[in-house]
């Protein structure tokens, strides 16, 4: 999950859930904290509590306190948090965190909706490395497609070219002007991730 992605989740969260402060982290940085602590609690910046590397080795929910917290910012106001793992295919690539001032305002409730977040949160995560999968596999697809494609387009347009220059020498060299421009387009393509529209209808011109 992206920085601005997992901010405006916290910040969902933040307005809507009674907490201190809500925070979001993957394997090594904060990916975004919302509420006390910011000051020092900035995305971007490696975790700074064992508490969450737990977290993510074990892939289990923790209730913990300031001790446990143990953070290394001395007056960190963060005195408990509910911490649960974000999962995906199976392993543990983050962390939501619902922090508060003391271990008192944690209740039953709260644990539950970190439980039903954390697994909502992952589904997403499992259904975003779906789509990109399925995307990267449609790409892939084209681009065999068009492997198989060129060569006989090519080989049947200079067979084309070679029988026109029996009968219509003007013609033939300007299909083979034009087949030559679609070649360097097509080499230029080749190094760019995608093709502008206006650059497809230039293909089809030729």
């Amino acid at each position: 999950m992206k920085l601005k992605s997992a901010e405006a989740v916290c910040r969902i969260l933040f307005s809507e859930v009674k907490a201190s402060a809500i925070a979001m982290t993957d394997q090594q940085v904060i990916l975004a904290h919302i509420g006390i602590g910011d000051d020092h609690h900035v995305a971007g910046r490696p975790l700074q509590t064992e508490v969450t590397r737990h977290v993510i080795e074990q892939g289990e929910m923790l209730i913990v306190d300031n001790e446990e917290i143990h953070c290394q910012q001395q007056g960190c106001p963060l005195g408990a948090a509910v911490i649960g793992p974000l999962k995906q295919g199976g392993q543990t690539v983050g962390t939501l965190k619902f922090y508060f001032r003391s271990k008192k305002e944690i209740t039953h409730v709260t644990t539950e909706l970190m439980s039903g977040l954390t697994m909502l949160l992952s589904y997403q995560l499992e259904a975003a490395q779906l789509a990109e999968a399925k995307e990267l596999a449609r790409e892939a697809e084209i681009k065999t497609l068009q492997a198989q494609i060129h060569p006989h387009f090519l080989f049947n347009t200079m067979n084309t070219i070679l029988s026109l220059t029996r009968i219509d020498v003007d013609k033939a060299r300007k299909l083979l002007r034009s087949l030559s421009d679609y070649i360097r387009k097509n080499l230029t393509a080749a190094t760019a991730e995608q093709s502008t529209l206006l650059e497809e209808l230039q293909h089809l011109r030729s």
